[in-house]
């Protein structure tokens, strides 16, 4: 609602709007290629690259940060087992 995210023809992604939700990527613009699906919240994203690795930017609050995975900050993609 806030802001935006499209996965691009090259695998990388494109942000815009709201920067504190998610419309400023610049934190983690390094780690957005090689992306094979984007999924938000309210005020964050995470993008599923094709390595398996997830990144996470936007606000905390709304999962722009994931503590809960494996090296758990913003902007550094972590590893995840593949479902399916």
């Amino acid at each position: 609602s806030f802001a935006f995210a499209a996965l691009k023809t090259d695998a990388s992604v494109v942000t815009w709007g709201l920067p504190t939700g998610g419309g400023d990527s610049r934190a983690v613009r390094a780690s957005l290629s090689g992306v094979r699906d984007i999924c938000s919240t309210r005020l964050a994203f995470a993008a599923l690259k094709t390595d398996g690795s997830v990144v996470t930017w936007g606000a905390a609050t709304y999962g722009g940060e994931a503590p809960d995975l494996p090296s758990g900050s913003s902007g550094e993609p972590v590893a995840i087992r593949s479902i399916g």
